[in-house]
């Protein structure tokens, strides 16, 4: 969570009554409405500062109620809505209501000459509509709005398959889980796990994330005395059924102030420590930076538990770094990057952690440190109470930040977006996680009544609906553009395991199971014992459908460069001598890396 709430543009709060359907092609009278011609209420228009279009722009936003309302004439409809502006005194804020309902706020980066910024999308009525420009925090210049009709965007290019090609065979089928749904469905989440126990009792039902927090693992905490139990809640979490995701508010490693008001335990916050971030990273053999991996050391002690377990984690570390009001932010763009890149090459490269789908949290691009290490793009919405709007603007610019083949998610919430509302704008937001306390209790940011319509939606999944999100069932992708296959599709255990044409079906259908065995049919991808004491460890040992037992003959390992790997026997499946004829049996042959050895699991 965080001290400011920086939010573009949400989408409406409620659907217009009467509104044209958001896929309904529309029609205004015109696409440019002029602020000068608007209702004012404490402002004024000037001329002085030139670029405006129309015959001005409107100034002297300078209490909290000072406002401007443009009337827009539609035939109903979705439409893209970009305000003109100058903000001469820095980075500003703005408000916006459509027929009277706040919708958000919306960014203003300073600039001394009128600009452009794009605010999200507005679900017109038909017929008069008005938009209204409220100060919040001032000290800016409106010239003009702009609408446009907003198209219908074309299906997602999300893959689903995680950034690190050694991910584990529960953390590729909780990926290719949310891109199985990503566009249709919107998964519940809540933080902490007394903000579950309250929705249970009070709702009736279980979000299908958690969210908790390594905060209290923590050197620098921990040498203070802070203890905590979020792996363990984690591990009961996922023996429920449930997605787990976590945060780390890092205490800072050094320098910690520990005065009132920057107490020891604020050292996440920039303004609770001394800790230069940018300083550390420019001495990799200097003590701050040892003190950098020494506490992703002990975040990766947690995380080993989670995978020895078979736990796949949602995992969004830095979060917010772009607001600067946590250390990893402070510095700019650059360190954060830096130390997001360090801690992806540490946990991944260095402690083998593979179990892990990695979440950015900032929305600038400057800020974006790759597609390389980022499987989720996010962001953290907390607009003013009970605003339920569709958060269009922020998801629009996360899709285009990853070019439409990331997931986009809500990391946290105030306000839930209003799920009929998120349909309507088209922000399809994989996940929310709602924040704890007065957020999710206090009923000003989200009503009990609210939460029941939420969560008894039939597009919001819930803890009772996830199913098993660990194990996808799909084809294996074999040399030649072939498939495994069961032969004939017979589930007979002995059945010969071969090359075929791609056609889907049972037969082509395998599960990565967290026990490492290859499944189709109800049975396990097994080697032929030849003798009492082979145990299928030869070359050409060839391969079958076999009772599901879980021993040597029937482990399987993805490996990086593509092939399945026996590790008792150390080979690698194999189409012999490259054969890609439909019926080839396979077998296993020592491991080489070619073609006739690239097998992609589901």
């Amino acid at each position: 969570m965080r001290i400011l709430a920086l939010v573009l543009l949400t989408g409406a709060l409620v659907v217009p009554a009467g509104a044209a359907s958001a896929f309904e092609a529309s029609v205004l009278e015109a696409s440019v409405f002029e602020a000068e011609d608007g209702a004012r209420q404490g402002v004024e228009v000037y001329s002085a500062v030139p670029g405006y279009s129309g015959s001005g722009y409107v100034g002297g936003f300078d209490a909290a109620d000072d406002q401007v309302t443009m009337t827009v004439q539609s035939a109903g409809g979705l439409f893209d809505l970009t305000l003109r502006y100058r903000s001469p005194y820095g980075a500003k804020k703005t408000s916006l209501l459509l027929n009277g309902t706040p919708i958000g706020d919306v960014d203003l980066p300073g600039t001394d000459a009128f600009t452009d910024v794009a605010a999200g999308r507005v679900l017109l009525n038909p017929g008069a509509n008005t938009i209204t420009v409220r100060s919040n925090w001032g000290y800016y210049d409106i010239d003009a709005i702009r609408l446009t009709d907003a198209p219908a965007p074309p299906p997602h290019h999300v893959s689903g398959v995680p950034v690190n090609p050694s991910a584990t065979p529960a953390a590729r089928g909780l990926l290719g889980y949310l891109a199985t749904h990503y566009g249709r469905d919107l998964l519940s989440g809540q933080q902490d796990m007394a903000g579950i126990q309250w929705l249970e009792q009070n709702v009736g039902r279980a979000p299908a994330i958690a969210g908790l927090d390594l905060m209290d693992y923590s050197p620098s905490r921990v040498e203070r005395g802070a203890t905590s139990h979020a792996v363990d809640e984690a591990l009961a979490w996922d023996a429920r059924g449930g997605i787990t995701t976590l945060v780390w508010h890092w205490n800072a490693p050094s320098g910690l102030i520990d005065q009132p008001g920057r107490e020891w335990w604020r050292g996440f916050y920039t303004d609770a420590t001394t800790f230069d971030l940018a300083t550390a990273l420019a001495n990799p053999s200097g003590d701050d930076y040892r003190l950098l991996l020494r506490d992703i050391d002990a975040i990766a002690v947690q995380l080993q538990r989670l995978q020895q377990a078979g736990v796949p984690v949602l995992w969004r570390p830095l979060h917010e770094a772009e607001g600067g009001w946590f250390w990893w932010g402070a510095k700019g763009p650059g360190p954060a990057k830096e130390l997001y890149r360090l801690m992806y090459d540490r946990l991944v490269h260095h402690h083998g952690l593979n179990n892990l789908i990695w979440v950015w949290n900032s929305v600038s691009p400057e800020w974006y440190p790759g597609d390389d290490v980022v499987d989720v793009l996010s962001y953290d919405s907390y607009p003013q109470a009970g605003d339920h709007g569709s958060v269009s603007g922020t998801y629009d610019r996360l899709k285009s930040l990853g070019q439409d083949r990331k997931l986009v998610a809500l990391g946290e919430v105030g306000a839930i977006p209003d799920p009929v509302l998120t349909q309507a704008y088209r922000a399809d937001w994989s996940w929310f996680v709602t924040w704890g306390g007065e957020f999710l209790t206090g009923g000003q940011h989200n009503s009990l009544d609210f939460l029941r319509r939420v969560y008894a939606d039939p597009a919001v999944i819930t803890l009772d609906e996830l199913g098993d999100f660990k194990h996808q069932p799909g084809p294996i992708s074999a040399p030649g553009s072939k498939c495994v296959d069961v032969a004939g599709a017979n589930p007979a255990s002995g059945t010969p395991i071969i090359l075929w044409h791609c056609i889907g079906g049972a037969a082509q259908t395998w599960t990565v199971h967290n026990d490492r065995t290859l499944r189709a049919m109800g049975k396990c991808l097994d080697l032929i014992a030849t003798a009492a004491t082979d145990w299928g460890v030869r070359n050409g040992t060839e391969v079958q459908l076999w009772d599901c037992w879980g021993g040597p003959m029937q482990q399987w390992v993805q490996q990086p460069n593509g092939s399945l790997r026996n590790p008792n026997s150390g080979r690698c499946l194999d189409a012999p001598n490259g054969n890609t004829t439909p019926g080839t049996r396979l077998r296993i042959w020592d491991c080489n890396g070619s073609p006739a050895q690239s097998f992609h699991t589901p």
